[in-house]
């Protein structure tokens, strides 16, 4: 659901209030916020890039997610266990040096496709990845570098 460079800051509160309002609820998914008209509302939302796909991938998403705690007992455990637990260290001298994606993202997104979420490509994933802490891509002479080592979760 990320855009790249400033459309991405401009849509994405957006997209996670639509995703609010759907919220991780099987019942929320089929009668409450994410009902037909309220999907079809969110397309009207000055907030975010208004593709009728993305914005009805959050209920698909949601949906994918609660099937991905089912199994894997949170969808947090499943996302870690790519990186094995621990944040991969990035070890950056310059920004030029940051990938876009990497082998793990890949993977990451092919699973997840595979598990039918939406919009989940590798780039995106890989700048999620980030974004949680599961790669610490802070260059080594940033004062976060040190502190994104360990895991937060």
């Amino acid at each position: 659901m990320y855009l790249p460079g400033s459309a991405e800051s401009n849509s994405s509160p957006g997209y996670w209030r639509a995703a609010d309002r759907c919220g991780a609820s099987e019942a929320k998914l089929d009668s409450g916020p994410c009902f037909h008209a309220e999907l079809e509302a969110r397309l009207l939302d000055p907030c975010i890039v208004r593709n009728r796909l993305k914005v009805w991938s959050v209920r698909g998403n949601a949906r994918a997610a609660l099937a991905l705690q089912a199994t894997h007992g949170s969808l947090d455990a499943y996302l870690w266990a790519f990186v094995n637990g621990a944040p991969i260290q990035g070890n950056r001298r310059a920004s030029g040096e940051v990938p876009a994606r990497s082998e793990i993202s890949d993977r990451l997104s092919k699973d997840l496709l595979k598990h039918g979420f939406k919009f989940v490509g590798s780039t995106i994933m890989y700048a999620y990845m980030q974004a949680v802490g599961m790669v610490n891509d802070h260059l080594i002479d940033c004062h976060r570098h040190h502190a994104g080592a360990q895991r937060t979760a």
